[in-house]
């Protein structure tokens, strides 16, 4: 768990997590491939391993906001902010 939390990449398991829980991912990019793989603490103690994989990915970013987006639900959460396309979100 120490290594893991000592990860610089933020931008997908820990970033949407409300506070309270402990998150810690390892998060990986190579050419078509967008990556995390971690786990969710919940509040409650309960323990939630989760594995984001992704390949033949076009656009880094939209995966990256899918995963942000599972890494909720694996949370939990399932109150989800829109996606933003550029021209506002949707």
């Amino acid at each position: 768990m120490g290594i893991l939390e000592e990860q610089l990449i933020g931008d997908r398991i820990p970033l949407c997590c409300r506070e309270g829980y402990l998150r810690p991912s390892t998060s990986r990019n190579l050419e078509d491939v967008v990556n995390d793989v971690g786990f969710i603490v919940l509040p409650s103690g309960d323990v939630r391993a989760v594995a984001l994989l992704s390949l033949g990915v076009p656009d880094d970013d939209r995966a990256t906001e899918v995963e942000q987006r599972l890494a909720l639900i694996a949370a939990g959460v399932f109150d989800l902010p829109a996606f933003d396309d550029g021209r506002g979100a949707r």
